[in-house]
Formats: structure tokens, C-alpha cells, sequence
């Protein structure tokens, strides 16, 4: 009967993601932090080798864009869902702008970078006006 078992769904245990997988789980750009946290938990859920509870919550906050792993590292020893909590706060902090969001920062920064501005500051530059300034000598004669 066990044989029979493992023979229909033995695939689940082939399947299973490790925890380097979990790890480099990231939130989807169309995905909110919640559904994010949820589709990670499961996923870690059915991790080979079982993660305890402690586990999981270091990993998920690895898993974390900069913006919210530093202020989940503060929370680290709360539950997973006080650390989801955080999380969707930390989302409605970027959203309304409260808090920095380092994608569109860094975004920008390349943008600068790779000229996409310096193009903008040559089309409203005025052309270099000179004057001649005649010499003493110039004068004399």
C-alpha cells in the first residue's frame, strides 16, 4: 500500500523547492504583500528539508527588496504574521510615498547616468557668447 502511494504521488517529494529556492522567492510587481506572503509560505510549506518556524521567518525576511528587510530585521523575533503586518505597512508606505521606494530610485539614478538628463541640459543651453577684449598694444597703435 505504501509503494502504491509513493508510485501515484511521489512527484509532490521530487517537486518539493529547496530553501535556496525560498530564499530567492521575490514579489511579484503585480502582486500585493500579502498574496506575496501567502504564495511564499506555502512554497516554504512544502520545502525539503521541513523548515521549522524560526527558519521560515529568517528566510522570508532574506527574501526581502532592501525597503522592507531593513525594518523587518527589527521584527525578526515576532510571529509571521506580525511580520506580514509589517509588510503590508511598509507597502502602503511606499505607495503614499512615506516611504522611499529604492526600485524607482535606483531607476532614476541610471536614467541620470546613462545621460538621459544631460540631453535635456544641452538642448537648453545657450550658445557660449565671446567678446574680444582688445590688448594694450592694439590700443597704442
Amino acid at each position: 500500500m505504501g509503494k502504491d502511494f509513493m508510485n501515484r504521488f511521489g512527484f509532490n517529494v521530487e517537486n518539493a523547492p529547496d530553501w535556496f529556492y525560498i530564499q530567492n522567492l521575490k514579489k511579484k510587481p503585480s502582486e500585493s504583500f500579502r498574496d506575496y506572503a501567502i504564495r511564499w509560505r506555502s512554497e516554504a510549506a512544502r520545502a525539503r528539508p521541513p523548515m521549522e518556524e524560526s527558519q521560515m521567518k529568517d528566510y522570508f525576511i532574506r527574501a526581502q527588496e532592501p525597503q522592507y528587510y531593513d525594518r523587518m530585521m527589527l521584527v525578526a523575533e515576532k510571529s509571521f504574521a506580525d511580520i506580514i503586518k509589517l509588510g503590508e505597512r511598509i507597502e502602503e508606505g511606499i505607495k503614499n510615498g512615506t516611504i522611499i521606494n529604492l526600485e524607482a530610485l535606483q531607476a532614476t539614478n541610471k536614467a541620470l547616468q546613462s545621460g538621459g538628463m544631460t540631453e535635456n541640459r544641452k538642448k537648453n543651453k545657450r550658445p557660449k557668447r565671446s567678446c574680444h577684449v582688445p590688448s594694450r598694444s592694439s590700443l597704442e597703435r
